[in-house]
């Protein structure tokens, strides 16, 4: 297994090469490596990673993209980018060099400058140190179509895109292309690259304005050459606005979920009427929808806020850990055992020290969106979940310095319930989202779609059956997740399995059958908020930690 730095400048150089996006964006970037035939372990890699482009007016683009953490797993081992010390010489160097970036210049054709590291003091001392950095910055940076890709400025479904560029290491690599899904903004590609001793398929999702990835998927085998074996490789990059880090919790789920779901439709009380009386329990009583604090519950949740500075000797530098707990407030929700949740989007990150003053020599990178805070929380800077990241050269003085951390951040916040009676055939007219399917005189679906990222507030609608005296029905109630429903006709293939972005765009469903007759449905618009709230999360002294009572910074 290669040393550390020798994992983390190969990182760099193969995420470094990918000019993926137009403005400033965090990725996670994830990369298993296998031996082709050989069931050795697996070498596991994920990190996040900022990318940014500037572009001028004669269509030129210069790029440039900055590793903000990583973490390797080998078998029997797992190391972080935060075990490496700012403090010591060679690691000094690696840190500075990660820490600047690489940079390269598009040209309008689509021909690069070809890529160069930020920091060439820090480079020549890196190469110096790991030999190998020059071959593999010519080699990794050619692989996977991460280069921006000239789309036509007219698309259909079923169009086949071939591209071909000469490559040092890999000969003619050549990548054909086939649109899957076209939205007005969003195309949806599958491929298929083939070259000297590489052949790999994926499927991605492009910006249409620019050719940007906004989430690629890829698998590619390579050839033994030099002194590297065979080995199979398999990629997966998303814009942190995706949630990947959702979408990698449910992978399992996607395996059962299609199926469990559509055999539980196809059978009694929904594909028909049951005799069963317990197959129609009496309607649940009114739940707040999960993630939606009230204010009373969102300054609980911002009471509770602190930090800690932790060290220990196999850190290169001390780390912050953040703690706090979700309120409850007055919620509906009936559950006592129900963990509270919430989701803030991170905006904007300060330090201040301990008279007050900003630290103006601190600055951090906000990665998170959304990050979602469960019951008692807590993280440090090693867990992937994690909202902000500091520089990787940052010297522990620095963070020892820091006696109160602001976050700006956007919460979705609840404003109170609507209620809306509707007759039979009868459509909402307080939340046009929310799509009232009338399937039969037992049977509704209420649909509708997930809240996009650019919309600030809005309803989400939850139902219930009434009967002809205006009471509560006992009905069979199914919750349909539709990022998790979506059935896969090709699971397993690279190329057609469908990617998260695509999943998220399902729409959530609530299936509804009763045994008697429905005489209307009383809808409850939940009205929700998106609210810019500082966060401020005080800090506690290494003896205050052990005495903290409200738990997650010890």
């Amino acid at each position: 297994m290669k040393s550390l730095p020798t994992l983390l400048l190969g990182a760099a150089l193969l995420c470094g090469a990918a000019p993926l996006l137009a403005a400033e964006h965090v990725y996670y970037v994830g990369l298993d490596i296998s031996l082709a035939g050989q069931d050795r372990g697996t070498f596991r890699q994920r990190s996040l990673n900022s990318l940014a482009v500037d572009t001028a007016a004669d269509g030129s683009a210069h790029l440039r993209t900055r590793i903000l953490w990583t973490e390797q797993r080998a078998p029997g081992e797992t190391q972080t980018v935060l075990d490496l010390d700012p403090e010591v010489g060679d690691e000094r160097a690696m840190l500075a060099l990660l820490d600047g970036g690489f940079e390269l210049t598009l040209a309008a054709d689509g021909t690069s400058t070809g890529m160069r590291a930020v920091d060439q003091a820090a480079w020549r001392d890196t190469v110096t140190l790991q030999p190998q950095a020059a071959r593999l910055l010519n080699a990794e940076q050619q692989l996977g179509g991460l280069q921006p890709l000239a789309l036509p400025s007219q698309l259909a479904i079923g169009q086949r895109i071939t591209r071909r560029a000469q490559t040092r290491d890999f000969g003619e690599l050549t990548s054909q292309m086939q649109v899957q899904l076209l939205t007005p903004a969003e195309v949806v590609v599958s491929v298929e690259l083939t070259g000297t001793d590489v052949q790999g398929r994926g499927r991605q999702v492009l910006q249409r304005a620019d050719g940007m990835p906004i989430e690629a998927r890829m698998q590619l085998t390579l050839a033994p050459r030099d002194d590297l074996p065979a080995t199979e490789q398999r990629m997966y990059l998303a814009r942190m606005d995706l949630d990947p880090l959702q979408r990698l919790e449910s992978e399992t789920l996607l395996e059962t979920y299609p199926a469990m779901i559509q055999a539980h439709l196809d059978a009694p009380p929904f594909s028909a009427k049951s005799s069963n009386a317990d197959d129609y329990p009496p309607s649940p009583p009114e739940e707040r929808v999960p993630g939606l604090l009230d204010m009373t519950a969102l300054k609980q949740t911002e009471g509770s806020l602190k930090f800690a500075v932790n060290r220990d000797h196999r850190d290169g530098r001390p780390l912050i850990r953040i703690a706090g707990r979700v309120g409850t407030g007055a919620s509906a929700n009936n559950d006592p055992d129900a963990l509270a949740l919430t989701a803030a989007t991170p905006r904007a990150v300060h330090f201040f020290d301990a008279k007050g003053r900003r630290l103006a020599n601190l600055s951090a990178q906000p990665v998170l969106d959304p990050w979602v805070l469960v019951g008692d929380f807590h993280a440090d800077e090693k867990d992937i979940a994690f909202p902000f990241r500091l520089p990787l050269n940052t010297r522990g003085s620095q963070v020892d310095a820091i006696r109160r951390i602001r976050l700006d951040v956007d919460v979705d916040t609840y404003l109170g319930t609507e209620v809306e009676t509707l007759a039979p055939g009868a459509l909402s007219r307080r939340n046009p989202n929310a799509q009232v399917q009338w399937t039969s005189p037992t049977r509704v679906t209420v649909q509708q779609a997930l809240p996009w990222r650019g919309r600030t507030e809005g309803y989400w609608t939850t139902a219930v059956p009434l009967d002809a005296q205006g009471r509560e029905m006992p009905a069979a109630m199914v919750d349909v997740h539709g990022a998790h429903a979506l059935a896969d006709a090709h699971p397993g293939d690279p190329a057609q399995s469908p990617l998260h972005w695509e999943r998220i765009r399902q729409p959530e469903r609530l299936e509804i059958a009763t045994a008697a007759p429905i005489a209307a449905l009383r809808l409850r618009h939940q009205r929700w908020q998106r609210q810019p709230r500082q966060w401020t999360f005080r800090y506690l002294a290494p003896d205050a930690v052990e005495a903290d009572t409200e738990g997650g910074a010890d």
